[in-house]
Order: C-alpha cells, then sequence, then structure tokens
C-alpha cells in the first residue's frame, strides 16, 4: 500500500487524528514517514549529526515536536538506529513519569511511534529489538525471559483482545497498557501474581508469562535503594496473601473496597501497604472515563466507576523507575491494530452507536453459567466464563471481539496481504483501513446512527499517550 494508498477520506480523517494525537502538523508526520523509505537522505550522511541529537532540543510543544520530524526526517531510514532508539525510550520515560497534561501526552505519543519504527527497522535487518533496558539499551534476546526480573517488580503489559484494546483506550488519558501484575521471586522460581478476569487473584508459575500473547510489556521496580529489598518483598508477599484468599476480580473497578480486586487495584495497594506511603502517593492519577456515551457502554460489561487507576497510571508516581520493555519480536503491528481498534471503537460510542448482541452468543453464556452452578460436574476453578462477569456482559465482550474486532482486523489483513510490517504500512493507513471496514461490515451488531463526514464527531480532550 504505503504511497499507492488513495487520499480519500478515510486515509486524511486517520492522519488527521494520528497527527493531532502527537501534537504535529500532519503534513510532516506524513513525510517523516515517507523520508524512512528513501534510498539516499537529503543530505549526505557524513553531514549529518546522529539522529539521537534530535532529541537534544526537545520540548513538549508543537513547535519543539515538528522540528523534531524535520530533523528525523532529514536522517531518513539512516537514522533509525539503536542509539535514537535509546534516546526515544528514555524521553518517553520521563514523560511518563510526570503528571500528565496535554503536551506531555502528545510528546509520549509521538516518540512512541518513532521509537516503533526504530524497533521495526532493526528487526527487519536481523538484530534484537525485543527487550530495552534504560541503561544498556537494546538487549540480545528474544524472549521474555531473557531480561533479569527481580522480587517485587511492577509489570505493566498490552494484552491481546478486544478487553485489552478497550482498557487500554477508553479513559481519558488512553496509554498503552491493558494489565499490571507483581513479580514474586522465592527460592530462586518466579511466579507472578495477577488479577484475571478469568480467575480472580491467583499466583502464575513462570510459564504463564511465557505462554501469554503481551504484545508488549514494561518494567517498573522501586526508586529507593536503600527500602528497596524490605519493600519490595513485603509487597510481593502482600499480593501473595491475596492471591492465597482467592479474592475476586473487581469488575465495577472500586478502588475503595478490598474484598475484590483488579490487577492495577492489586499493585497500588501491595506497595501502599509494603511501604507505609498513602495509596494516593503511590499512584497521583487516576484515569476517568469522561464521555456519557462510553460510560453507558462500559457499565454493560460491569464497570461502575468512571474513575479508576488504569494500568498505565502506576507511572505517575516518584516511587518506581521504568527499568526496561519488552515488544513483541515479529508483529509490532498487533499493538497498533489494538491501539487504533480502541481509539475507533471509543469514536463510535462517542458517536452514539451500540453493540447489539448477536443472539447466539447472547444464549451460550447463560446456558454456562447457569451449568456451572452446579458443583458435581465442574472443579471450581474450571469456569466456562468469568464469575466477574454475567452472561448478558459476557455475549456483549464476545460480540464486540467476534464481530467487530476480529471482522475489521480480518479485512485489514486481507487488505495488506500479509505484508506486515510498520515500514510498509503507516499507523494512519492502519488505521484508515479499519475505519473503512466498521462502517461496511460490522453492520449487524454495531448500529450506526446517520453521521455526515462534514458533522462527524472529532473526539474530545482524549489524547494519545504512551
Amino acid at each position: 500500500m504505503g504511497s499507492k494508498t488513495p487520499r480519500d477520506a478515510y486515509y486524511k480523517r486517520s492522519l488527521d487524528r494520528m497527527a493531532e494525537r502527537g501534537g504535529v502538523n500532519a503534513a510532516k508526520l506524513e513525510s517523516l514517514w515517507g523520508s524512512f523509505h528513501l534510498e539516499e537522505t537529503a543530505n549526505p550522511p557524513l553531514v549529518l549529526r546522529e539522529s539521537e541529537t534530535c532529541l537534544d532540543s526537545l520540548r513538549d510543544s508543537a513547535k519543539s515536536r515538528n522540528e523534531l520530524l524535520e530533523c528525523l526526517s532529514a536522517h531518513g531510514a539512516a537514522g533509525l538506529t539503536p542509539e535514537l532508539g535509546h534516546a526515544l525510550f528514555i524521553e518517553r520515560g520521563l514523560r511518563l513519569q510526570a503528571q500528565p497534561s496535554k503536551e506531555s501526552i502528545q510528546t509520549s505519543a509521538l516518540l512512541g511511534f518513532v521509537e516503533d519504527i526504530v524497533r521495526e527497522k532493526l528487526r527487519a535487518d536481523g538484530q534484537d529489538a525485543v527487550w530495552m533496558d534504560v541503561e544498556k539499551g537494546y538487549i540480545n534476546g528474544r524472549e521474555k525471559t531473557d531480561f533479569e526480573f527481580k522480587d517485587g517488580d511492577v509489570v505493566i503489559g498490552l494484552g491481546n483482545s478486544s478487553l485489552s484494546s478497550l482498557i487500554s483506550q477508553v479513559t481519558n488519558v488512553p496509554s498503552r497498557y491493558s494489565h499490571a501484575f507483581v513479580v514474586r521471586i522465592r527460592d530462586g522460581k518466579m511466579a507472578t501474581i495477577e488479577s484475571l478476569v478469568e480467575t480472580g487473584v491467583k499466583s502464575f508459575p513462570l510459564q504463564h508469562l511465557i505462554d501469554d500473547p503481551y504484545n508488549q510489556l514494561t518494567v517498573l521496580r522501586w526508586k529507593d535503594d536503600a527500602t528497596r529489598a524490605a519493600v519490595t518483598r513485603k509487597a510481593s508477599d502482600w499480593a501473595q496473601s491475596v492471591a492465597d484468599r482467592k479474592a475476586e476480580y473487581d469488575m465495577e473497578m472500586d478502588f475503595s473496597e478490598d474484598e475484590k480486586i483488579y490487577c492495577s487495584e492489586l499493585v497500588a495497594k501491595a506497595y501502599a501497604y509494603a511501604s507505609g506511603i498513602p495509596v494516593n502517593k503511590i499512584v497521583t492519577h487516576r484515569s476517568g472515563i469522561d464521555d456519557d456515551k462510553v460510560f453507558k457502554f462500559t457499565k454493560l460489561i460491569g464497570v461502575a466507576k468512571r474513575e479508576y487507576v488504569a494500568p498505565g497510571d502506576l507511572f505517575n508516581t516518584d516511587q518506581f523507575e521504568i527499568v526496561a520493555e519488552y515488544r513483541k519480536p515479529d508483529d509490532l503491528m498487533r499493538a497498533w491494530e489494538l491501539y487504533l481498534m480502541g481509539d475507533l471503537f471509543v469514536e463510535r460510542l462517542q458517536e452514539g452507536h451500540q453493540v447489539l448482541p448477536d443472539p447466539v452468543l447472547l444464549t451460550v453464556p447463560v446456558v454456562a453459567w447457569v451449568a456451572q452452578l452446579l458443583p458435581s460436574i465442574f472443579h471450581e476453578d474450571a469456569r466456562l466464563i468469568p464469575k466477574s462477569i454475567g452472561p448478558y456482559a459476557m455475549s456483549v465482550m464476545a460480540t464486540t471481539e467476534l464481530h467487530i474486532y476480529n471482522n475489521a482486523i480480518g479485512k485489514l489483513k486481507k487488505t495488506i496481504k500479509g505484508n506486515r510490517s510498520l515500514l510498509n504500512l503507516s499507523p494512519w493507513e492502519i488505521r484508515a483501513e479499519l475505519d473503512r471496514a466498521l462502517d461496511t461490515h460490522t453492520v449487524a451488531v454495531l448500529s450506526f446512527p446517520k453521521v455526515s463526514e462534514k458533522n462527524r464527531r472529532r473526539p474530545g480532550p482524549r489524547h494519545g499517550r504512551r
């Protein structure tokens, strides 16, 4: 596709949306991506500074971000170096751990986009760009176990489903994350303590982390060297105690009580207990669902609170530091499909679209829910549907996954014919194709109020983050 993609309404709207999220000029953003496909840069490479120096004067302003695009465009593909990737990661991390503002959120989104292009270029050149260490840069290895986790590490990740996509994008501000958990290491054996919709709070062996198809993992570590050993041990032990009592997953996202507990709540409260620091100092920002129509949808799947601690909010603290990040080695585009589908789905909800559950998917969860009430048939952990989600909510989620997300992404895959690389298809082209697929292939399960191109609602104060 690339330059052959028609500049139709879908393309223009998607490019404008991506430029808005990055806080830059759309033409300059498009020019940057185009520069990565030129055989030679506009100037001889010898007269160019190293590409990472383009970040030296970066500020959180539109002017500075556009200057960054111009500088990187001059380097072209030759500038997509490991050194640039490391510098981008450090710069993005500085903004993740600051209190979010519109400008810092936009800068972070732009840095994340360029960073992914660097990873894609390095991968295409046969280099390992799976794990980024904040001190060492890219490290050798393609597996999740190639990084040395420590007891008490907090890991924030992006899963691989429509629910993961919604969690990451439904709040103001959006993020790149849908899940959080605590690492626990005892007697040389590593486990993860997680609160999952399917199981509630549970301790999982290392193989669970290896097998889970995470698209991204970011590792946070308690910052204070003097208290780290004691605090992290106490935090991981507290998380284990919640798993031992088999606490259920809190689909309502109610941070005020501990009987049920969701993933990022488990992390925040574990460290508040372990350190004696108030939980509002552990997490100093809470995400919110601002739009009434979006909140109406999330209530269908059981979310009762507009404001809660989202996984991405765990960055906003002085207590943790970012130490490493993992990206799925062979398919960076999958993460962008999820980001962009989430953005588009939320946009549809804001415009007044409603999910219409598939009648078949409405029936199956009810039968399964009734069946699993019979203890003589099913073991306690052998649940056909999660205990924390009712049959109707499950049918809404299944319809969203199977008929909306999978349908649109399936159409995208047919369009690009297996050429799954961010070097070949820009995020705005991905978004345009998904947007078109949503408009033409999901009528049966997604209601469509008539919205003219002229009056199509632009999302409110939602800006890309992380």
